[in-house]
């Protein structure tokens, strides 16, 4: 039997979360469309009230939401890092950027000013 929670949303309706063990048919790859169709078919026929309510209150759900935005911030981190390493590579600024960058270069780029004697191209850089 598959595992399976669900949760009122609004007055007549309900929210159904269901994995399912079934396998793809054969030949065909696994899809979103494939599961829909698996967990919507696992739940059919039970009553609404003996569904599992999903644990989302209190402690547990402070730590997803902290877990989410570690994610996040990890991903933009990276993100940030990959669009600095493309612009020094783009542009002529002094720093060696044939690999990724270090934390001490990224320290040193942070730490740059805008000086009058650059260009239009290298103030917009820095």
């Amino acid at each position: 039997m598959p595992a399976w929670h669900g949760r009122f949303v609004g007055p007549g309706s309900a929210s159904v979360t269901c994995s399912p063990h079934a396998r793809p048919p054969a030949g065909r790859g696994k899809s979103d469309a494939f599961d829909a169709v698996a967990a919507a078919q696992s739940v059919l026929g039970i009553e609404v009230a003996s569904l599992l309510e999903p644990r989302a209150d209190g402690d547990r759900n402070a730590l997803r939401i902290l877990l989410d935005a570690r994610r996040m911030m990890a991903r933009k981190r990276s993100a940030d890092r990959l669009a600095l390493t493309a612009i020094t590579r783009t542009t002529e600024l002094g720093v060696d950027a044939r690999a990724a960058l270090r934390d001490a270069q990224i320290r040193n780029i942070a730490a740059w000013r805008a000086r009058s004697r650059d260009s239009r191209a290298d103030r917009g850089a820095r």
